[in-house]
């Protein structure tokens, strides 16, 4: 049996309750309301309602549990327990903006081995998704869609998660990683995060994105900018770099390009919480 996430081990992150997973959509479709009114009566107003709508939403969405899994996708494995040390990890500084705490910059997101009782893969999981969005927004939210690189997927679409695990990533790419090339954004990882972070996979940085996409209805990686940014993957080579992120209509974008420099390019940082061997 598996510890709770929450509680005497984390006391410091949101209780889930199968309330909190409702509300979430309901506040998406009142945030896209509001926004669309703005829209057609251009009264100004509205955005203030607008803001607190997205500040409420993104409050309780700093994680990504096996209740969430269960409410916005399919069924999962019960998740591992967290480190004994969680709580301190979390309240603790950030590696990467010493200023601010980890549950600031990061988010937690729970990894599962199957959905729905099939390998979780990338095919797998952007027909799931594709399917949650039109589930959860009952049509008044667009549907958001993806643009993938075709030869992607024969090489990388059925490459499964092999143990249920945590992962933390950051919500924006690092400070300064924009216009940078390959082997300064892994030195930047390794270097900033003090050995114990590394660019994130495809797949996860896919499942992170998307996830906080469905519970906040807000792009990973672009906290801090009014347009999409990308970050780079591990599957990136010297000769071509294979990106993720969410274009302005939250179109999920994975592509695989030329290694050039590009200004909406950078780099997040993720971290593999410790794995229980004896785990499945």
């Amino acid at each position: 049996m598996s510890v709770s996430p929450v509680g005497s081990i984390a006391p410091s992150i949101p209780s889930i309750t199968k309330e909190t997973s409702i509300k979430d959509p309901l506040a998406n479709v009142l945030k896209k309301l509001v926004l669309n009114a703005i829209k057609e009566t251009g009264i100004s107003f509205w955005r203030p309602l607008a803001d607190r709508i997205v500040e409420y939403v993104c409050c309780s969405s700093h994680f990504f549990d096996d209740t969430y899994w269960e409410n916005l996708i399919g069924k999962v494995p019960p998740a591992p327990p967290l480190p004994e040390d969680f709580n301190k990890i979390w309240d603790g500084p950030c590696p990467f903006y010493p200023e601010k705490t980890l549950s600031q910059t990061h988010l937690l997101v729970y990894i599962p081995k199957t959905v729905n009782d099939n390998p979780l893969t990338l095919k797998h999981f952007l027909t799931l998704t594709q399917f949650s969005f039109l589930k959860q927004t009952n049509h008044f939210i667009p549907l958001p869609g993806y643009r993938i690189k075709d030869t992607l997927i024969p090489t990388l679409g059925d490459k499964p998660i092999k143990r249920s695990h945590w992962v933390l990533i950051t919500k924006d790419i690092l400070r300064n990683s924009k216009d940078r090339s390959i082997a300064t954004h892994r030195l930047m990882v390794t270097k900033e995060g003090q050995l114990d972070y590394q660019m994130p996979s495809l797949l996860k940085a896919v499942i992170c994105s998307q996830t906080h996409l469905l519970a906040c209805s807000r792009p990973l990686f672009s906290v801090n900018d009014s347009l999409p940014i990308y970050t780079r993957c591990q599957e990136s080579t010297e000769e071509e770099m294979v990106l993720v992120g969410n274009d302005e209509s939250s179109l999920l974008i994975i592509y695989q390009i030329d290694e050039t420099t590009l200004s909406d390019v950078g780099v997040a940082a993720m971290k593999t919480l410790s794995i229980d061997p004896y785990r499945v």
